[in-house]
């Protein structure tokens, strides 16, 4: 069975603890409610109201997460409303 060996500085722990590997490989990131919110607006809104094409855009501002390469990561910034390819028309999120 594999272990973890979680280790600090000398003064404050004696010894190392370990952890058993299965109880953390089975310990899912929990998800946060803006995500969970984020996906519903973005799904109520796949469709523009105008001319009911699929042709729709989200419309974020630039204030997400930047990723190794110095880009914003997709999805991570303030949703603020919606454009259609389409016909062109706009509206707030």
């Amino acid at each position: 069975m594999s272990h973890l060996a979680l280790l600090t500085e000398c003064s404050v722990v004696d010894e190392p603890r370990i952890y058993s590997f299965a109880e953390f490989a089975t310990q899912r990131a929990p998800r946060t409610i803006a995500a969970d919110e984020r996906a519903r607006v973005e799904f109520r809104n796949r469709c523009c109201p105008i001319c009911n094409r699929v042709t729709v855009e989200s419309i974020e501002l630039n204030n997400g997460n930047l990723g190794r390469n110095g880009r914003m990561v997709p999805g991570t910034g303030t949703l603020v409303g919606f454009s259609c390819n389409a016909c062109g028309h706009e509206w707030p999120a």
